[in-house]
């Protein structure tokens, strides 16, 4: 079956094997294999400029294991876990820690820990939030708040 916006084969009325998904502009928009209708193993997503945007991956069409998030350059944005899948009321639930990189791909500005899709703890924000506002520092790069304009030169020094 294949149409403007996806392609792949059915097999006995279900999605079966490879299948591409498409944007509007023809740049792909995500891929990866069904099994009987449903996601499985890594499905690659893509940003509507053609650049990668997620790796993910499915079991049974629930999220498991590693999910790896890039910025438009291709470094890495943000990483996580999914439960591993078992069949159980805990498949695809975001586990253990979620790390967000700043635009360099190696600046962590934010972790977030999880167990079976709830958070453990208060988020750990290793480079602050900002004095004045609250606003988190997302880049060691900023001099100044985007949203308060509050000086952060003399703060993060």
């Amino acid at each position: 079956m294949a149409d403007h916006l996806s392609e792949g084969k059915l097999k006995d009325g279900k999605k079966h094997g490879m299948w591409t998904r498409y944007y509007a502009n023809g740049n792909k928009r995500e891929e990866g294999k069904y099994a009987k209708d449903q996601k499985e193993g890594s499905w690659v997503r893509y940003d509507k400029d053609g650049a990668k945007e997620t790796v993910c991956h499915y079991k049974n069409d629930v999220y498991t294991g590693v999910i790896i998030s890039h910025w438009p350059d291709g470094k890495k944005k943000q990483s996580g876990q999914f439960n591993t899948y078992a069949g159980k009321w805990t498949d695809g639930k975001k586990t253990g820690p979620w790390t967000f990189y700043a635009e360099d791909g190696k600046t962590i500005w934010r972790v977030i820990t999880y167990k079976n899709g709830s958070r453990t703890k208060d988020d750990e924000l290793p480079l602050g939030s900002c004095p004045d506002c609250s606003k988190v520092v997302e880049s060691p790069e900023w001099e100044t708040c985007p949203k308060c304009h509050a000086d952060l030169i003399e703060y993060l020094g």
